[in-house]
Order: structure tokens, then sequence, then C-alpha cells
């Protein structure tokens, strides 16, 4: 079962039965919508886990911008401390729910995303509620605006 709250700019995620929180720093735009747009990929069989396992890292530990690629990619592992602590920490079914937390707050849901995938019962359920209401955010932001202004590229 997770908490959270919002202090400063990052997302605390508690899991309970853990004492200490897990401090999310927020992704910035471009970044965010890369791992939203594999995270969409990879439910519509267009991206692979791999893909997605880098998507969940850069949403709780930050990216780097490859400037030979020009893709966002998970910080260098000495620096995935969410990431690392949860693979020790927590069984995989609290890792995950983290993840996919830390992963919503990452998208245009922003904290709405958090509160539906825990009101939802966290786990598939959960995951299932907040991304019904992300893809319908993406198609409602992608009708109203060129992709060029949703990215600044």
């Amino acid at each position: 079962m997770l908490t959270y709250e919002k202090r400063g700019r990052n997302l605390l995620l508690t899991v309970k039965g853990v004492e200490e929180p897990f401090a999310i720093p927020p992704l910035p735009t471009n970044p965010a919508l890369q791992a939203t747009d594999t995270y969409i990929g990879v439910t519509s069989g267009g991206a692979s886990a791999e893909d997605l396992a880098k998507a969940l890292m850069m949403a709780v530990d930050g990216a780097v911008l490859n400037t030979d690629t020009n893709r966002w990619e998970p910080r260098p592992e000495a620096e995935r401390v969410n990431y690392t602590r949860a693979g020790n920490e927590l069984t995989q079914e609290e890792a995950e729910n983290l993840l996919s937390a830390a992963f919503f707050w990452q998208t245009a849901l922003g904290l709405s995303g958090v509160q539906q995938f825990i009101e939802a019962g966290e786990g598939t359920a959960g995951s299932f509620q907040a991304y019904v209401s992300l893809v319908g955010r993406v198609r409602r932001l992608n009708n109203r605006a060129p992709d060029h202004e949703l990215t600044g590229s």
C-alpha cells in the first residue's frame, strides 16, 4: 500500500511498513513525454520490455540526454538511488507499485495519475485506471496542438 505527498518539487511515496519515503524528483517535459510514448508503445505492442524498464528507471531517478542518439536515458547505475533501493528493500509487488505511481506522476496526469492509481487499488487495476486517463489526456493534448508545440522541438 502506497501513500503520497508532494513536498517542494518532489513526490514522496511511502510504502506501508517501510519507514523512509522514496523522494521522486520531477522529470523535465521532454524526457517525461518520451517515457509516456514508451509506456503507451509497450501497451500497444510497439516498444520492448527493456524500453519500459528504462522509462520506469527514468521516472523514479531522472534522465540524461544521450547527445549521440538524441534520446533520454536512465541516469548511470550509481545514480539510480530509488530504483536500486526499491530492488533491495521492497517485494516485487511493492516495487512495481512504486514504479507505476512514480511513472504516472511524471506524465501529463501529475498527482491526479498517482491518486487514480492508488484509489483504484494499485497493481493492474490501478495501472489500467490511470492508463485510460493518460491515453485520454494525450489524445486531448494532441488534438489541441501540433507535436512541435507540445515538445518544443
